[in-house]
């Protein structure tokens, strides 16, 4: 009995510790369509993704939302543009007044062009679908609205490879859940 209540004690303190520091875990596999767990304490969110994508888990880029963003790729032999998923996590607050979700999309690719967007329920949330395209790439973005932050989960690929990956895309945005 006393060894039980002190393993518990020992999960339960390092829990404690990676959520007061704000730490970022990546869990092993889940055994699920070949996807593993990724938990982010800083941006409150965890996401599952294949397990031959690399995460990137300090900020990425050097725009205005890098430190709200995690971001995979994949390179495959012979793709000329990576397959790619990004999350940005933004404090409510610190959003711009007037700025919406496209205004940050287009921020982050300049030549983005909308083909369509419409609501849809996930088990986060209600999220906005939001598709186009830029001159290289084919890009999908499920936009969701916690009660603290605004996540946007978006996915890139070269348009000939764009069709192939909904499926996977489909199933990364299912895995989401908001953690506050």
């Amino acid at each position: 009995m006393q060894k039980k209540t002190s393993l518990s004690l020992i999960l339960l303190a390092s829990f404690a510790c990676l959520i007061l520091s704000g730490c970022n875990l990546i869990r092993g596999s889940s055994g699920q369509n070949g996807l593993q767990a990724y938990i982010d304490a800083n941006l409150i969110f965890t996401i599952s993704y294949p397990e031959k994508w690399a995460p990137f888990l300090s900020a990425t880029g050097s725009g205005p939302y890098a430190p709200y963003s995690v971001s995979w790729e994949v390179r495959e032999e012979g793709l000329h543009n990576d397959i790619s998923l990004v999350v940005i996590s933004i404090p409510k607050h610190e959003i711009v007044p007037g700025i919406e979700p496209t205004g940050i999309l287009l921020d982050l690719y300049p030549n983005l062009t909308f083909v369509s967007q419409k609501e849809v329920p996930i088990p986060a949330g209600q999220a906005k679908k939001l598709h186009g395209y830029t001159p290289h790439k084919t890009l999908q973005s499920w936009v969701i609205s916690g009660d603290q932050r605004l996540y946007l989960l978006i996915f890139t690929a070269p348009p000939e490879y764009f069709a192939r990956q909904d499926e996977l895309f489909q199933q990364i945005v299912l895995s989401f859940e908001i953690l506050e």
